[in-house]
Order: structure tokens, then sequence, then C-alpha cells
């Protein structure tokens, strides 16, 4: 920026390198179907897919700080300009604080895809109605990085002459860089998530016999799930080699069983009462029974 600092720093105007709001694109579609087996009983399809990618743009990665339990500021982690380096006028080792304007802004860019798949089948069978279903979604997200330093690479291109691609010209002579040492030291970086989920539901429900109030229901049902996730760590980060990213990965399965039951009761047409338990089992724990009482009072039909 102009004018610069009296003080000797160097000034530079960064938010031209920031996105005040990521740049989206997003598609989704829907289908629904239905086909009469008979005046009893039907057959139901339904398909979703949405698609949404994102860019995002930051100011420039910083040469130094702390993350991960790495310290590049101070210590032996710090991050130095060697004594012989061209840019250091000091002739001794010293200690960099540098924005890396001339790499470039960190890029984010993101594509989630997530689909849906619905199958089932409901209708009536003697005095009872029954929905019975399959689900199967999942949703997976690739994420790509640039503009990211490489903590190991960095330190050498700032201190070893011998480094693949030299030393890292900074400031104003950071024109006489190639492209091979810019790829050098901030590569392409990414990362990969995956969620899936299948699911079986069936349930049912019927009269058993007609009160004041009206019919007395009885309902049930069954529920199987299996979910998954896992995500890989951003590249480099297991190392703790990206300057200001930390590292996160995991992975697993959850499977779950469940079943209910529910009562309801209108003893009259201003009073009702229900009944309800349902019982979770978890893989590796113990099942869980929730019960429910309920009692509905309207004294008056507003």
């Amino acid at each position: 920026v102009t004018p610069q600092d009296p003080g000797g720093g160097c000034l530079w105007d960064s938010a031209r390198f920031r996105d005040i709001a990521p740049r989206t694109r997003s598609l989704n579609v829907f289908a629904r179907g239905t086909f009469a087996l008979s005046d009893r009983a039907e057959l139901y399809a339904e398909f979703g897919y949405a698609r949404n990618k994102s860019r995002s743009s930051f100011s420039p990665s910083s040469v130094s700080g702390s993350w991960g339990g790495v310290n590049a500021n101070s210590g032996p982690g710090a991050t130095q300009l060697g004594a012989d380096h061209p840019d250091n006028p000091y002739d001794v080792p010293v200690r960099l604080r540098y924005s890396a304007f001339d790499v470039g802004p960190r890029v984010g860019e993101s594509d989630n895809q997530a689909a849906r798949i619905l199958i089932g089948t409901k209708g009536i069978a003697g005095a009872w109605d029954y929905d019975l279903a399959y689900q199967h979604s999942q949703n997976s997200q690739e994420s790509v990085k640039t503009g990211y330093l490489h903590y190991d690479r960095v330190r050498q291109v700032l201190t070893d002459p011998d480094s693949p691609v030299g030393y890292w010209r900074i400031g104003v002579n950071a024109g006489l860089n190639s492209q091979a040492l810019y790829d050098y030291i901030s590569p392409r970086i990414s990362s990969h998530s995956t969620t899936k989920q299948d699911m079986v539901d069936a349930k049912a429900s019927r009269s058993l016999l007609d009160l004041k109030g009206g019919p007395l229901g009885l309902a049930f049902g069954i529920e199987l799930r299996r979910q998954s996730i896992a995500m890989t760590p951003t590249s480099f980060t297991e190392a703790r080699q990206i300057i200001g990213l930390g590292y996160s990965a995991y992975s697993g399965v959850e499977e779950v069983a469940a079943a209910y039951g529910e009562l309801q009761v209108p003893l009259t047409e201003s009073l009702q009462l229900s009944g309800a338990v349902r019982v979770d089992k978890y893989k590796g724990y113990k099942a869980i029974a929730t019960p429910k009482l309920g009692i509905k009072w309207q004294p008056l039909s507003w």
C-alpha cells in the first residue's frame, strides 16, 4: 500500500486476497413415483441428488506461527532466513516473519455430493395398515486447498542453497522465483470424507375396538440402521507439515436395531390416554428401553 510504513515495516493490503462470501454452485434433483399393485397396496420410490461446489479465498499464509504442537515462531523450530541467503542483510541466521504474498491467497475448494434412494410398499392387509421401506443415503465431500505452505520445505529453501529449487527469494525479489519453487513449497493438498446410511423400517397399525371417544388404536414397528463415516486427513498434516493446519481424521461404523409399540385409548371425546415403549440396541452396548405414558384432556372444544 502507499504510503509505506515510515518505521520501515512492509505494509500491504491483504483484503484483496479475501472473499467476503464463498462462490457457490448448486444442483438439486428430486423425483417420486408410485405404482398401484391393487386397490389395497402400492409401491413407491423416491430419488434425491444434490451437489454443491464452493470456493473461498483467504489472505496468504505466513511462514511462521504455531499449530499442532509445532512452534515456528521461536526455539529450535523457528523459521529462519539463512546467513548466506541473498535477501538477508545481517550475515547471520535470523528469525523470519513473512506473509507469502508472492505465493498468493490460500484457496479452499469443496465439492459435496449427496444422494438418497427410498423404495417401499404400503397398504392394507386384513385389519392392518402397513408400511415397509428401505432407504440408502450417502454423502461425499472432496476438499482441495492451494496456497498453503509446507513447513520443512519452507525452512529448507530459506536456508539451503542446494535445495532442489534453490533459494526462495522474498519481498521485492520474489519475481526471481521459479514456478517449480512455488510448486515445491506450496503443494496441492486435499482430504476426502464419506458418510453412508442404510435403513430398513417396518410399521403397522390397526384399530382393536371402538370406545366412547373413538377407536382403540395399536401400532408397532421395527427399525434397522447401519451408518458409517470416514475422513482422510488433509495431505501432510499427519506429519504436522502444513503451516497453520492441524490433523483431523476419523472412521467408524454404527449399527442400531429398534422396536417400538404404542397404544391410544380415547376414553371419551375429551380424554385420551396413551402408552408407548421403545427399545434401542446399539451394537456393542446393552439394549435401552424408553417408556412413555401420556394423558390428553380437552375440557373445552376450542
